[in-house]
């Protein structure tokens, strides 16, 4: 171990944590013992409208905590690979922290002095599941990421579900969307379970969950309008103001669990805090298409973009990309979109096509080429 003058310690390859790599996992689980009850819950499926892979298999009764953890550690080695939006039923933070309890607790190889039978796996040596402290800076990049994606879901996407059902343990109604996504506020539990490698128990759940927190919904519908667009944002606050009757009165998204006053809190937030905003985002959104009928700009180009003054230059950008082949428009795509100049990385590829087309005309790739090249940048 190496001490460091700014505080930080680094430590010697024969002090770090005998974490099992993928292949004695495969190994572990071709044993009965460890054998899921059907080998499916190993292949991985494809979204055909993003192009990304998924599994709904971890923490199911289809495996066990050893397979559980081995798709967690396939998923690991590339994680923009996958669709975290189905894998953990559109950001539902008690699936995001599932998944970060097994992130955080790999199995590792003990010495032979600390071995103990009972609830661990044997072959020889003995492996326990335990918390793994080297992987917080990766893990905590992860989950800053759900918790962004989780936040502007409802500004990229309608989800309306065949049925009446639960959610994050709240109910909600056929048709309706998701509102828990911008009122409920989970941060401080997934911190929990980030720092814990678990979920809290009763007596720690205290305080962890905040239903329709004011400040957040504030900040997230304001996030929308920076990133998405203000008449994303302003589509977001009429929508809910038209559910919040039903809510209330069919208490949807755990609104029983907080007090009249919290409810008329939120209540006087989405109407008359929300008037202030919806006129500057009415007024934002009052651009005019161009005389040829094409909108007048890209239509996942940012606030961001408009406020540096960038659209014109990233407009030319793109307009060049459309010569080329489907991958080096992926390439323009993502490199404006980590420049916080477009919003496309929760979109279909089907849907950024159609943009494309709609505002630059026809590009020399079908549909279906795109949708494939999203995967090979």
């Amino acid at each position: 171990m190496i001490h460091l003058d700014d505080g930080r310690v680094i430590y010697m390859e024969d002090e770090l944590p005998k974490v099992l790599t993928i292949d004695e996992l495969k190994e572990f689980a071709q044993k009965k013992p460890y054998r899921p009850r059907n080998s499916d819950v190993f292949k991985f499926h494809t979204n055909d409208e993003n192009g990304l892979l998924y599994t709904r298999a971890i923490r199911t009764p289809l495996t066990n905590d050893l397979v559980d953890h081995l798709l967690m550690e396939i998923c690991i080695q590339d994680i923009d690979k996958y669709d975290w939006g189905l894998m953990t039923d559109y950001y539902d933070y008690l699936r995001i922290a599932d998944y970060v309890c097994l992130w955080m607790t790999p199995y590792t190889w003990l010495e032979a002095e600390d071995a103990d039978i009972f609830g661990y796996l044997i072959e020889g040596r003995v492996a326990e599941s335990k918390y793994d402290e080297f992987r917080k800076d990766a893990v905590y990049e992860w989950v800053m990421k759900m918790i962004t994606s989780r936040e502007l879901f409802l500004g990229g996407h309608t989800i309306s579900f065949p049925q009446d059902g639960k959610l994050e343990g709240g109910k909600f109604l056929k048709g309706m969307n998701l509102w828990s996504l911008l009122t409920t506020n989970p941060r401080k539990y997934i911190q929990f379970v980030f720092e814990n490698g678990r979920h809290p128990v009763a007596k720690e759940s205290q305080g962890l969950i905040s239903y329709f927190d004011t400040e957040h919904c504030q900040s997230t519908i304001r996030n929308i309008a920076d990133t998405k667009g203000p008449d994303k944002a302003a589509r977001i606050v009429r929508a809910l103001r038209k559910d919040w009757k039903a809510i209330v009165n069919f208490k949807l998204f755990n609104i029983d669990k907080i007090s009249d006053q919290q409810v008329e809190d939120f209540r006087q937030l989405l109407f008359e805090g929300m008037d202030y905003y919806l006129e500057q985002w009415d007024a934002a959104s009052s651009e005019q298409p161009a005389s040829n009928g094409k909108p007048a700009v890209f239509e996942f180009i940012t606030n961001q973009c408009r406020k540096e003054g960038k659209v014109e230059a990233i407009e030319a950008e793109m307009r060049a990309a459309c010569n080329g082949t489907a991958v080096a428009m992926w390439k323009t795509i993502r490199t404006n979109e980590a420049l916080g100049y477009l919003s496309t990385k929760d979109v279909s590829a089907s849907k950024i096509y159609k943009a494309l087309t709609n505002h630059f005309g026809k590009l020399p790739y079908n549909e279906r080429n795109f949708r494939d090249a999203r995967n090979k940048h």
